[in-house]
């Protein structure tokens, strides 16, 4: 019996006219008994021509597995400019 864990979190951030895209695929065989995989997808808009397209995908073939995906598509509001231009790690200019 095999034990695995996979685990990825994506959080690209699309900028001034950009097209961000995922196309996530994990694949579970038959053998990979209680497999643990989890796969989400945060995308984070800064300008209002910005756009993301997002596809989790899962194949699962055997039968003892736990397996998640998920995605989230947001962008920011006036009030959450501030904090966000607040950050230190970020070099981006927002408008």
């Amino acid at each position: 019996m095999s034990l695995s864990e996979r685990t990825a979190v994506l959080m690209p951030a699309s900028s001034p006219a950009g097209r961000g895209v995922f196309d996530g695929n994990v694949k579970v065989e038959r053998a990979a008994q209680q497999t643990d995989a989890k796969q989400l997808s945060r995308n984070l808009l800064l300008v209002p021509r910005a756009t993301v397209n997002v596809k989790p995908n899962l194949q699962i073939v055997a039968d003892d597995v736990k397996c998640t995906h998920g995605c989230t598509v947001s962008d920011l509001e006036e009030s959450q400019l501030f904090y966000f231009r607040c950050s230190p790690f970020l070099t981006v200019t927002l408008h």
